[in-house]
């Protein structure tokens, strides 16, 4: 069964999202009693902007990843899992959790609607080394360091100008998910982080969702060396759509000049889309707690 009944025949998707918070909705549609989120919320939407995979965000740092457990991120992290694949089980065939290359190509030649399965910010590894290997195991293939705090692995960029780098737990982070062949983002870390994962790792980076700090100066977006230095190594970076890391009062215009700036100092090769859409958030007729909303407005 292909993803989108409107596609003529099987192909590459047009678009990969690397970059997806839609988890906390399937937790808090599913929480109030509510089946197949997928494939009646998002699926349709996704199908209508010819996206054909993304990086789906089961836990990590930030408040609003937390909810099954507000103070225990690996707890909340494998509650969230648990309701994604049992919500991707639900789809009828129309997703699939990839974990490889092999996977991935195959969904892609199926038309089904390929999921990744990440974590932003190294919270639910609980200072485990461990618990990284686990959460591999039960299919997350990417990790954020962090999200916009300090956490045990390095220092968010909401630390300001007192932001370290990676902690000794965090290059043994980076070193092990380098041997299971994880890409470690860097989205969310602060600059003297970056700079140590690009000494530490072995393998190519990506920056999921980050802009130009050239066209718009936000703590969130990255300045042209390390998008060049993320580039030269292999890695990808995603552009971002969230207005605060576009510009003041930006346009779809505005979202284009970042990704032709990101395309003139990466390459083309080396550029894709993060968009981090949270609009699901801010529906009135969401039931989910207040703070959802604004905490991703605030950091997303």
């Amino acid at each position: 069964m292909t993803q989108c009944p409107e596609r003529q025949e099987p192909g590459p998707p047009a678009i990969f999202d690397m970059h997806s918070d839609v988890p906390i909705d399937i937790y808090c549609r599913r929480r109030d009693g509510e089946r197949n989120v997928l494939v009646e919320r998002h699926l349709p939407r996704w199908c209508k902007g010819g996206v054909a995979g993304a990086v789906l965000i089961a836990g990590g740092d930030g408040l609003s990843l937390n909810q099954p457990d507000p103070g225990n991120p690996t707890h909340s992290a494998l509650h969230t899992l648990d309701e994604i694949l049992n919500d991707i089980d639900e789809s009828g065939g129309r997703l699939r959790v990839v974990t490889s290359h092999a996977d991935l190509e195959q969904a892609r030649s199926r038309g089904i609607f390929a999921v990744v399965l990440g974590l932003e910010g190294a919270q639910p590894l609980d200072n485990d080394i461990a618990l990284l290997r686990t959460f591999w195991r039960l299919g997350v293939r990417l990790v954020g360091l962090t999200w916009n705090d300090r956490n045990a692995v390095a220092s968010g960029v909401g630390e300001g100008p007192c932001a370290g780098g990676l902690s000794r737990f965090g290059a043994q982070v980076v070193e092990e998910m380098n041997r299971l062949s994880m890409p470690v983002d860097v989205s969310h870390l602060a600059l003297p982080g970056v700079r140590d994962v690009l000494d530490v790792s072995q393998d190519p980076i990506i920056a999921s969702h980050c802009n130009s700090r050239t066209l718009c100066d936000h703590v969130r977006n990255l300045p042209d060396e390390l998008v060049r230095a993320i580039a030269e190594r292999g890695g990808v970076i995603g552009v971002n759509f969230y207005p605060g890391f576009v510009g003041k009062n930006p346009t779809r215009l505005d979202v284009a000049r970042h990704t032709r700036h990101l395309i003139n100092v990466a390459g083309e090769d080396h550029v894709g889309l993060g968009p981090d859409f949270v609009d699901f958030a801010y529906q009135k007729r969401r039931k989910a707690p207040r703070f959802i909303a604004g905490d991703i407005g605030r950091a997303a």
